[in-house]
């Protein structure tokens, strides 16, 4: 429809998707299972984690600044803000009867996996990888800044 070809193949996105999701996520797993008694430690992990991810989160902030005014002005923001609310809204109402369970469809939904769009970007255009990580960080940005007002409004709704 754009005139635009992209090629990745599904091997290359299985990879990277046990590498990503699936081994993290079996990890945890195991931890949890084999290590019930680290809820101890669950408030320091939280806390290193948050500053590990502040501290990752500068070097990515700075890129997406310089990128910003570029990304504004060809749509590419306006799409990325239509993807986020679309996939909240989705994940919202296949969410089912549970309100936890339709706010944990609705983030997730609208997260993706950046990391898979960031890899098949990036080996169909890679003359253009800075503008494609500067794209990423800043719908991660948009993806948190989008996901505050749901969050509160779900907050308010249990509560009522």
């Amino acid at each position: 429809m754009l005139g635009a070809t992209a090629q990745f193949s599904a091997l290359n996105v299985g990879i990277l998707v046990i590498e990503t999701i699936l081994i993290p996520l079996a990890v945890g797993m195991l931890v949890t299972h084999y290590g019930p008694n680290l809820e101890q430690f669950a408030h320091y992990l939280m806390t290193a984690g948050s500053v590990l991810l502040f501290a990752g989160a500068i070097p990515l902030l700075i890129l997406a600044w310089k990128l910003f005014g570029h990304l504004a002005g060809n749509g590419t923001m306006l799409a990325l803000v239509i993807f986020i609310i679309a996939g909240m809204v989705i994940g919202h109402l296949l969410g089912g009867p549970k309100s936890q369970d339709r706010a944990t469809l609705a983030i997730a939904t609208s997260a993706r996996h950046p990391a898979i769009a960031l890899a098949i970007a990036k080996a169909n255009f890679p003359e253009q990888s800075t503008l494609v990580s500067g794209a990423v960080v800043i719908y991660l940005i948009f993806r948190i800044i989008l996901a505050i007002p749901y969050m509160r409004m779900r907050k308010s709704a249990v509560s009522v």
